[in-house]
């Protein structure tokens, strides 16, 4: 492995230790709840994503019916590649951060991150359709791992692999969410 790749993990590891504590009252300089308006005057990069998805482990389901709508950005800094932010009735609920790592496996991933949050457990095997490189049409298979740290904070990481090899990375996506909104949201779906 790689020196880059042991850096960016540790400092995930410590990003995601320090903002456990903070993610109780919101994300970054937002409060939960914080208006869309509020979120796009601190985040000017974000845009109106078609995105209503917000459960990790249930892809198909799409939330944008009961209200949930999505903004996001991507190749944002700190090695994250995408970060989105969901408000259920226009308020904050969830900002979701995603790492695409290549060249690591998730075994090593796991190995990292366990000793900090403890063991992982194991997710159902997803497959799904989606588009690859230049609109590629691509089979998918998401193997993971995930941890519910505390009732704000979840960290997910994943095998993903294409059809055809034209996808393969792991991954760590991290919830940072206000419990009872999340609580709402699942229970309208």
């Amino acid at each position: 492995m790689n020196k880059k790749m042991i850096f960016f993990i540790a400092a995930a590891v410590i990003l995601v230790s320090t903002a456990s504590a903070q993610a109780t009252n919101g994300y970054g300089q937002l409060t939960w709840g914080a208006s869309i308006a509020e979120t796009l005057r601190l985040y000017p990069n974000l845009v109106k994503d078609s995105r209503g998805i917000v459960d990790q482990r249930s892809f198909m389901t799409d939330y944008s019916a009961i209200g949930v709508e999505c903004y996001s950005e991507t190749n944002v800094g700190n090695d994250i590649d995408r970060r989105l932010f969901y408000f259920y009735q226009g308020r904050l609920f969830l900002v979701r951060e995603q790492y695409n790592i290549r060249n690591i496996s998730i075994a090593t991933i796991r190995s990292l991150l366990e000793p900090v949050y403890g063991p992982f457990t194991e997710n159902p095997t997803e497959r799904l359709r989606t588009r690859g490189p230049l609109g590629v049409n691509v089979n998918i298979t998401v193997n993971g791992f995930s941890k519910q740290v505390n009732n704000n904070l979840e960290i997910e990481i994943n095998l993903i692999e294409g059809s055809s090899g034209l996808i393969r990375r792991s991954g760590i996506v991290v919830d940072y969410r206000n419990p009872s909104v999340w609580r709402q949201v699942i229970a309208a779906r």
